[in-house]
């Protein structure tokens, strides 16, 4: 995810090497500049600046700003910054601050509200495990630092929910949970599990994130309406996060454009209707394993059927040794087989099953119109505007101190008066005459009990 700072927990407020303790060694202390590592053991701070090992080493050599990760709040069509880098401890109450205030800020008229949580995504080598909680969740689990963090967003969920109750609103408002792929299996534990979805035929370890293999593709997900979606209701139905725009659209009563086409499909009778069946006859994913310069079709859901015309490993594992190509299709039996470990067809020949041979030729048909009506567009990206490009980057970077805030950042903006240059000077390296309230770390303390 990349590098921010992590502070105290109220235990460790006596001293930066209690929290050092408790959160790690440092790792890459030789490669810190002694600037960094002093103001951050002054405010009992963890520097979390080397997601690699020799990310440090080139610091002076590289642009600052892709090291440090801000937190920022776009509202009103303005971005403001409100902490970089971003504090991981504080990170999950100031996502509950902003959902609450939202809901209480919008419970007048209709809402959408997004949001995407940097939880349980692994983070920099300097947390434990690679995993970030907050002061309230840290160790409150058996599975450890990942656990803690799956906690912290479940607790931020029900926060949600539980507002909305009281709000009078949870009958009036559908929440859709889904993530966005498989395990992230370089990272061990710290990167989840993908239970079932084990990929068994394919040889190798690495059949999660960045594979097409149910481990990397098949993602958790709910939905809930009061009133509205039958409590504790299950569907096998293929869909997409592609479908959440054209289902909201749908349930909203606004009619999509008609110039342009549409890669997801209205979903809304699979959730609001028992039995309701999905518009995916076929659902493809697209992928590189093929070796062509764009993604191109790499397999495809069609009901309980699985077929694969490529495979290869995942971010970690990926090798073109590895990659595999398959004409006719490999073939799975999802819902039976969800750990693909017996295909219906011996690699490039058609399966004996009479049934399992006419899945085959429909997919192949459907497979001819996916390749022969397709158009890949260009992205065309925005010219770099002043003070932009390589070396510029960084929404409220000073380079020459660790890309605290500048002077150009707006007076009292976001949320705790955070993303403010009177701020950070103050917060991350006690330039100021006062320290946050409440303090967070021994040294904060100390400052707040002298000032007064």
């Amino acid at each position: 995810m990349g590098n921010g700072i992590a502070s105290s927990c109220p235990a460790d407020l006596g001293t930066a090497a209690s929290f050092e303790n408790d959160a790690g060694t440092w790792n890459d202390d030789e490669n810190l500049s002694g600037w960094y590592k002093e103001q951050y053991d002054a405010l009992g701070l963890l520097h979390a600046a080397c997601q690699e090992s020799d990310t440090c080493k080139h610091l002076d050599d590289e642009d600052p700003a892709g090291h440090f990760l801000p937190l920022v709040l776009q509202k009103s069509n303005q971005t403001h910054i409100l902490e970089q880098p971003l504090d991981f401890t504080t990170l999950a109450d100031k996502y509950n601050e902003f959902a609450m205030g939202f809901l209480e800020e919008h419970k007048n008229s209709p809402f959408f509200l997004y949001m995407p949580f940097s939880h349980v995504h692994t983070t920099s080598k300097s947390q434990p495990e690679m995993q970030y909680a907050g002061c309230a969740h840290k160790g409150s689990t058996r599975r450890g630092p990942f656990g803690d963090a799956l906690a912290e967003a479940d607790w931020i969920v029900g926060n949600i929910v539980q507002k909305l109750e009281e709000l009078a609103l949870d009958k009036d408002t559908l929440i859709l949970f889904t993530s966005d792929n498989g395990p992230w299996l370089l990272r061990s534990l710290s990167g989840g599990s993908e239970g079932l979805f084990t990929g068994r035929y394919s040889g190798y370890w690495d059949t999660g994130k960045g594979s097409n293999w149910e481990g990397g593709i098949r993602e958790p997900a709910f939905a809930y309406w009061a009133g509205t979606i039958q409590p504790f209701s299950r569907s096998t139905e293929v869909i997409s996060s592609m479908d959440v725009f054209p289902t909201l659209s749908k349930l909203a009563g606004v009619d999509l454009p008609k110039d342009r086409a549409f890669d997801g499909r209205d979903a809304s009778e699979i959730l609001l209707k028992e039995g309701g069946k999905s518009q995916h006859d076929y659902l493809f994913f697209y992928g590189t394993c093929n070796g062509g310069p764009y993604h191109t079709v790499t397999a495809v859901r069609h009901g309980k059927y699985k077929a694969h015309w490529c495979t290869a490993p995942g971010l970690a594992q990926w090798h073109m040794n590895l990659t595999k190509h398959y004409d006719p299709p490999l073939m799975f039996n999802i819902e039976k087989d969800p750990s693909e470990t017996l295909p219906l067809n011996a690699p490039n020949e058609p399966p004996h099953n009479k049934e399992d041979s006419e899945a085959l030729n429909r997919i192949l048909r459907a497979h001819a119109m996916e390749l022969a009506t397709f158009e890949f567009g260009n992205i065309i990206p925005i010219p770099d505007g002043p003070d932009e490009g390589p070396g510029h980057y960084g929404l409220c970077c000073d380079r020459s101190r660790g890309c605290n805030c500048t002077d150009q950042t707006p007076a009292n903006v976001g949320i705790f008066n955070l993303g403010t240059k009177t701020h950070h000077d103050k917060y991350h390296y006690i330039l100021g005459e006062e320290a946050p309230s409440p303090p967070r770390t021994g040294t904060q303390r100390k400052l707040q009990e002298v000032e007064s």
